[in-house]
């Protein structure tokens, strides 16, 4: 059940504290001037922004792709980055970066990495930002205007230690706007799994949109969905990458938890917004400046 161009799905109702929300993608279209978070199609890696005030937010990964960053954030409005998390550092997650202060103030960067001490990469990101990085773990948590974001994962800050990268990923779950999201980076079965187990905060809300980890690789599992089911699942990936991405049995996990799938090989950069009926909506931004 995957969002295709130009189609109109609709999801059965999901019960939250704004009462009945659905969701449904318009077709091609400008953004929405009240978009509450977005996919940006960097390519074959991540990048999504949730919003955190008339031309603020909060960005999390960056892509490989400094261009195709500073068009998104630029199609997006966004002026001051309040605060940039590298999930983990691989370059289809952070070497796009660069391009975040371009015509934009960086607040802040933040990031997870098995490496100990701060990664070179990440350094040289700070340094040229002006900020002094944050490396995330378990129990991280803060404010930006109106979105509340809680770090999962990794155990601790500085917790890493025996952990591969893409299982050093920053988890974070952010709340805005009545919906929970949950950004995963690469994670992989076995930590994710372990995650579970010890986030209490995932037994007790819902996830109501889901980033699924590495791209929708084999290797990101069905644990998640299985135990979450969200009702909308998004997927950053390169179109006809050579790496498979979304893996067939990806997509089928996601399909049995009930989960409707938005992907930026097929959609391109996309906004999730909450139109006047109280419905969840994706919109496409399209591929264009």
């Amino acid at each position: 059940r995957t969002l295709r161009l130009g189609v109109i799905c609709l999801a059965a109702a999901l019960v939250m504290m704004l009462g009945a929300l659905a969701l449904r993608l318009l077709h091609p279209g400008p953004g929405h001037p009240d978009w509450i978070a977005a996919a940006c199609d960097v390519g074959q890696g991540d990048a999504f922004a949730v919003r955190t005030g008339p031309d603020a937010a909060l960005v999390i990964d960056a892509g490989p792709d400094p261009s195709a960053l500073d068009t998104c954030l630029d199609r997006l409005g966004i002026r001051t980055i309040e605060m940039l998390v590298i999930t983990h550092v691989h370059e289809d997650h952070f070497a796009g970066a660069s391009a975040a202060a371009e015509g934009r103030e960086v607040k802040s960067v933040a990031f997870s990495s098995a490496e100990q001490g701060i990664p070179g990469e990440i350094r040289g990101l700070a340094d040229e930002f002006a900020v002094d990085p944050e490396r995330l773990g378990r129990g991280g948590s803060g404010e930006l205007g109106p979105v509340r974001w809680e770090v999962l994962w990794p155990p601790a800050a500085g917790g890493s230690a025996g952990l591969t990268e893409n299982d050093a990923s920053a988890v974070l779950l952010i709340r805005t706007a009545g919906i929970n999201f949950l950004f995963t980076g690469d994670l992989e079965e076995d930590a994710a799994r372990q995650m579970l187990r010890t986030s209490q905060e995932l037994r007790t809300e819902q996830v109501h949109v889901l980033k699924v980890a590495h791209h929708g690789a084999r290797n990101s599992g069905q644990a998640l969905p299985e135990e979450l089911r969200p009702l909308l699942a998004l997927i950053s990936v390169g179109e006809e990458n050579t790496y498979g991405h979304p893996a067939p049995e990806t997509l089928q996990n996601l399909e049995t938890a009930g989960a409707l799938v938005a992907r930026t090989d097929q959609l391109g950069s996309f906004i999730l917004h909450i139109d006047d009926a109280g419905k969840l909506m994706v919109n496409r931004l399209g591929r264009g400046p």
